[in-house]
């Protein structure tokens, strides 16, 4: 057992006996790792349940050790405290939403600068911006596939029709399965691509169209990821946003 320190992202807690948890973080040195808190749900915690909430990024100090399933925290000191997204209701429902993409979609041995650092901007951007929020999501969704190794071809013709799930491919006629995005929405999916993530405003869409859109990109996932499983967040997305 060694003596680490490393930087986390909150993804994921599950109570654990009478008083403690388990807290699942996403690190910038070992991944995804799982860590016991004993008595974070008690009154004279020392690291209390409420400091695991979604997205939360923390300096951390910890006990690691390969060979074990549940890791144990020694100290813990939260980075930059949220400005907006507790208080914004937009925002707050986007965090739990890629916070939960982000814990079915990352595993122990994916780490790395580059994806953390990604993150971190990300989860920075989120709390800073002044509009376009509704929108954020979908665009996160793009740019993290580019870490996990299917972010969509650049390949869109004049020609082109569907753009194939499956394949990660824009085609000229419609493949044998169903997993396709439409031609009525390519133009919108171009839009979508192209968009950077710190102007989220310049992205335009009807509910009707965000639905869509962010149903399909699940999809993609799910076709690319085998232990993607379900996003029980979405739900609360597609209500928040018909306000």
């Amino acid at each position: 057992m060694a003596l680490e320190k490393t930087k986390g992202i909150v993804l994921h807690h599950i109570k654990y006996g009478d008083t403690s948890i388990i807290a699942y973080l996403y690190t910038e040195k070992f991944g995804r790792q799982a860590f016991m808190v004993n008595g974070a749900r008690s009154k004279k915690a020392n690291l209390k349940a409420n400091l695991f909430q979604p997205l939360f990024v923390h300096n951390l100090e910890i006990y690691y050790n390969q060979k074990r399933d549940l890791q144990r925290i020694k100290e813990l000191k939260n980075i930059k405290p949220f400005r907006t997204i507790p208080y914004d209701i937009v925002k707050n429902s986007i965090s739990l939403f890629l916070a939960e993409v982000l814990y079915r979609c990352l595993r122990e041995q994916e780490s790395g600068n580059q994806l953390f650092n990604f993150l971190l901007n990300s989860i920075e951007l989120l709390d800073t911006l002044e509009e376009g929020a509704v929108n954020y999501h979908l665009l996160f969704l793009v740019q993290l596939s580019r870490f996990l190794g299917f972010y969509p071809n650049d390949n869109r013709s004049s020609d082109s029709e569907w753009f194939d799930l499956q394949d990660g491919n824009f085609c000229n006629s419609k493949p044998v399965h169903n997993h396709v995005i439409n031609k009525d929405y390519l133009d919108l999916f171009d839009v979508l691509r192209n968009t950077s993530m710190t102007k989220p405003e310049a992205l335009v869409l009807t509910k009707l169209q965000r639905d869509y859109l962010l149903d399909k990109l699940i999809e993609y996932y799910k076709l690319h990821l085998g232990h993607f499983g379900d996003i029980k967040s979405v739900e609360v997305l597609k209500t928040v946003f018909s306000g």
